[in-house]
Formats: structure tokens, C-alpha cells, sequence
């Protein structure tokens, strides 16, 4: 049906679209606890709202565990399938779109935290070129500057201003391999990312892999392995398995997730 109706190929998979949506989960909430630390705004792609819904909830449980009240966005979507796909102009009326609602959003305080680093980054990185000399360019400055991967956003915060109410639990001790995001790597610093699960009690490492190394290394089921080394690349962990613990993979939803469910008091990981 795919296939004839929407012009895609009958080979070629397809997300599975999840209910309720992350947006409907998150009005339905009870948050937890009353976000003395002040306001702090999720940038909820299209991703989390239809497809992983329980990266988002993973990231409000975070944040309000942290003592934020979370709010969602005002956003579409940030343009970075057209950028990749050479559709410059549609993707500048996104970046526009958002660009004016979000700096009314945000105002001079707000802190825009996002999960997903292809789509976080393209706000923070592409959105200052791609509106450059227009009437916006000041705009898309200031926004850039409000923009914070979740690690970066609970890291540095708490080198600022102290340490968030967060408290981990049963996960101490637990080995875990990250492999962090492409674009994390190139324009943000995955080690952020390491530095979050390590004070959640994980023993974790860094995994150095490309994406299709990844996928050999998931295949091999490699989750658990002796970390006396800083770095392991991909075929030395190939030629170790199997194995037995936890690869969060390069998508930053599962060491969300990981930091969540050591964090006291959350047990939640779907929505409902």
C-alpha cells in the first residue's frame, strides 16, 4: 500500500508509529515534584513525539528528577532531513519558523535542552549560518546560544550552580560501552555524555566505532567487556564477545534512559 499509494519503495521499512504520542503522554502527566530550579524547555523532535516517545519521558522524568519544571517547545520540525536531502529553501523557512518562535520562547533566560544531536546541533550550528545578513541573523544568534544537548544542559549546570537533586541508586557498578552520536563527536563533546553515566554509577567507557562498526557490535550482542583500557575500537570488542551487560548505542535515547532508571524514584520507560 506503501508502495503504490505514498511512493515507497515495498522494500524499504518503515518507522513504527507508537500511541500516545509523546506530546499527548506529557499533557497527561503528573510531573515530579515542583521544579524549584526554574523552567527549562524540551525541544521534543518528530522522533521522540510519533516514533520513541520513551526517549522524551526518559528526559522529563531526568529533568524533573533534577529539579527543573519541563516544559515542550514551540517548534516544528528543524529542517536537517531537507538540509541532507538538499532542500535549502524549505528547510530555511523551518529554520525561520523556528528561529521567531523559539527567542520569544526563550526569552533571555530559558535554556532549550534536546536529545537528539542531529536535530539540537542544527539549531546551534546551522541555523547561524543559513540565516546569516538576513533579518533573523541576530535572532538565530541568540538562540544558538540557548541551545544545550541534555548531557551538556545537566553537567554544566551542575558545575555552575551546584548539584542537581538528583540520586542514583542500584545501577553502581554496571558496566557500560557508549558509542556516542556522529555529529555528537564532530560538533559537541560525546565525553559529556561518559561524564553523565559515570555519575549515575555506571562504569563506563568509550566506545570508538563507525556506524557500521556499530552494527556489528550489536549484532555480536558485545555488552559487557574487561574496561581496563580507556578506548576500545570496534574489532577488538568483536573479537571478545559474547558478552553480558549494556551498549547504549549512538542515538543518545539509551543513555537517557540509562541515567533515568538510576535515578531514584523513576520507573517509568514507556509512555501510558
Amino acid at each position: 500500500m506503501a508502495h503504490h499509494l505514498l511512493g515507497v519503495h515495498k522494500e524499504r521499512s518503515l518507522p513504527a508509529f507508537v500511541r500516545p504520542s509523546f506530546p499527548t503522554w506529557f499533557e497527561r502527566r503528573e510531573p515530579l515534584g515542583e521544579g524549584h530550579r526554574g523552567p527549562v524547555f524540551l525541544f521534543h523532535d518528530t522522533f521522540m513525539d510519533y516514533d520513541a516517545p520513551e526517549i522524551g519521558v526518559s528526559a522529563t522524568e531526568l529533568l524533573e528528577l533534577a529539579g527543573y519544571r519541563v516544559m515542550l517547545s514551540d517548534n516544528v520540525c528543524c529542517g536537517r532531513p531537507m538540509i541532507s536531502k538538499g532542500y535549502l529553501g524549505k528547510a530555511t523557512e523551518h529554520a525561520r519558523t523556528n528561529v521567531e518562535r523559539l527567542h520569544e520562547q526563550l526569552g533571555d533566560t530559558g535554556y532549550l535542552v534536546g536529545c537528539e544531536p542531529s536535530c539540537l546541533l542544527t539549531l546551534r550550528e546551522e541555523y547561524p549560518r543559513m540565516l546569516a545578513g538576513s533579518d533573523l541573523g541576530e535572532k538565530a544568534r541568540e538562540v544558538a546560544g540557548r541551545c544545550l544537548l541534555i548531557d551538556e544542559f545537566l553537567v554544566e549546570d551542575q558545575e555552575t550552580n551546584g548539584e542537581p537533586d538528583l540520586k542514583f541508586g542500584a545501577e553502581d557498578g554496571n558496566k557500560v560501552l557508549f558509542h556516542g552520536h556522529c555529529q555528537q563527536k564532530a560538533e559537541a563533546d560525546a565525553r559529556l555524555s561518559l561524564e553523565l553515566l559515570r555519575r549515575a554509577g555506571y562504569d563506563a567507557e568509550m566506545v570508538i566505532a563507525t556506524e557500521e562498526e556499530q552494527l556489528l557490535i550489536d549484532d555480536a550482542h558485545l555488552v559487557s567487556i574487561d574496561l581496563s583500557r580507556p578506548e576500545w575500537s570496534a574489532d577488538q570488542l568483536i573479537a571478545k564477545g559474547p558478552f553480558d551487560a549494556v551498549i547504549p548505542v549512538d542515538d543518545g535515547g539509551v543513555m537517557i534512559g540509562a541515567v533515568t532508571a538510576a535515578a531514584t524514584g523513576s520507573h517509568r520507560s514507556t509512555p501510558t
